[in-house]
């Protein structure tokens, strides 16, 4: 059984799924809690907006040039790059005295994301066979998956450190551990760039009329995810009057959420998949704004693990229509708009929670907007290629006609 599921996978793709869990279980201690970080440091709730949106620019700054950078040196080496961006951002945040001054220690880390479209296209290229009717989706989708398995735990042994020593000790033990992540993914083996087709020019991208419609979707898709949870440590904290080690279980619950969908969405088509990740953010928000209990907030904290599978739903689409040498452009360009969407809904969600006491005004406009979002998806779906049948039926017919299978 985990031959199989390994086989499909290659070295690189072993090595890389190890490496995404360490650095999850880094930033697992801190990430959810940097909006608090930044309050502890004297920011208010709109200037964490501000700073989340600033955030959101840088990672969506670099993205583009990074993706044309891995088609032509090789998305390995542009991915080795970016863990170090990460660990030199969260190195930087720790000394700092003021909200001010963390957040460039925060723009160098969100610029690590450089290594969301390079790690995609070379995801893609470490497959030891590709002509599997949807390989991609499958393998793309187990990869990601590790990160938020590392997030399990991380968020909760965060929240009680945080308790205990302060959010700046999760910063120092994160950074030991994005090490140790660093020296394992440099265990991989560096692809080659694929030779270019004479149709498969950079500028001919510019032309390709089904990849914009994604692309500029899938930023309105991330507008819509992210309007209503990019403050809910805040909303945890100041209105359910949760301490940070309650706030970190929650949210190793949401990364339990987040491999769960990644796994089952892997399994799905891609023309409902995304679909039904706006259903799950739809149906967790309600409950984290509404429910009462804390039963409620862990069933709606698993649900809205679905944000992080959209990204992943995301780049199988735009895989499934882009040629390869085009990839790390296309999920460059893809990764800015969905970087631009959540930069617009970092401010705007500020504002709305400071616009009311109750501070629930980012959940209703976010019950509002993935509804929205679903109904336009119906439509973009179209322009995605019909899927071949999985060939799991002939792979269990095959098993049980051999000696092998009938004994196993």
């Amino acid at each position: 059984m985990i031959r199989r599921f390994v086989a499909p996978m290659g070295r690189n793709n072993l090595l890389l799924m190890i490496s995404l869990f360490v650095w999850a279980l880094g930033e697992g201690l801190w990430i959810n809690l940097r909006q608090l970080y930044l309050v502890q440091l004297g920011a208010t709730p709109e200037q964490v907006g501000f700073a989340l949106a600033i955030e959101s620019v840088a990672h969506a700054l670099l993205l583009i040039p990074a993706g044309y950078i891995a088609d032509r040196i090789g998305a390995f080496r542009v991915a080795v790059f970016a863990w170090g961006l990460g660990l030199l951002g969260a190195l930087l945040m720790i000394p700092a005295p003021v909200w001010q001054w963390a957040v460039p220690g925060m723009v160098i880390y969100a610029f690590s994301y450089i290594a969301v479209p390079s790690i995609s296209v070379f995801v893609l290229m470490s497959i030891p066979d590709s002509s599997i009717p949807g390989i991609d989706q499958r393998v793309l989708t187990a990869v990601f998956a590790t990160y938020p398995a590392g997030l399990i735990l991380s968020p909760v042994i965060g929240g009680w450190v945080a308790d205990h020593w302060g959010i700046r000790a999760c910063l120092g033990i994160a950074c030991a551990l994005f090490v140790v992540s660093v020296g394992v993914i440099l265990f991989a083996r560096h692809i080659p760039p694929v030779i270019s087709e004479p149709h498969e020019r950079p500028r001919d991208l510019l032309q390709h009329r089904t990849f914009w419609i994604l692309a500029l979707y899938f930023g309105v898709g991330a507008f819509a995810l992210r309007l209503g949870d990019l403050l809910a440590p805040n909303y945890l904290e100041d209105v359910r009057l949760l301490t940070f080690g309650v706030i970190g279980l929650l949210f190793s619950i949401n990364a339990l959420g987040n491999v769960a969908t990644n796994l089952i969405a892997g399994r799905m088509s891609r023309r409902w998949s995304y679909l039904i990740v706006l259903a799950f953010m739809w149906v967790g928000l309600l409950g984290v704004w509404r429910g009462h209990s804390m039963v409620i907030l862990i069933g709606s904290f698993f649900a809205m693990g679905a944000v992080w599978t959209g990204h992943t739903i995301s780049a199988a689409g735009v895989a499934s229509i882009v040629p390869p040498r085009n990839r790390g452009l296309a999920f460059g360009i893809m990764d800015t708009m969905i970087a631009t969407g959540t930069a617009i809904a970092a401010p705007i969600s500020g504002a709305l929670y400071v616009s009311s006491p109750a501070h629930d005004r980012p959940f209703m406009a976010a019950l509002i907007a993935l509804p929205i979002g679903g109904l336009i998806w119906l439509l973009v779906r179209r322009v995605l290629p019909a899927e071949l049948p999985l060939e799991v039926p002939t792979l269990v017919i095959e098993e049980l006609e051999s000696p092998e299978g009938v004994i196993g």
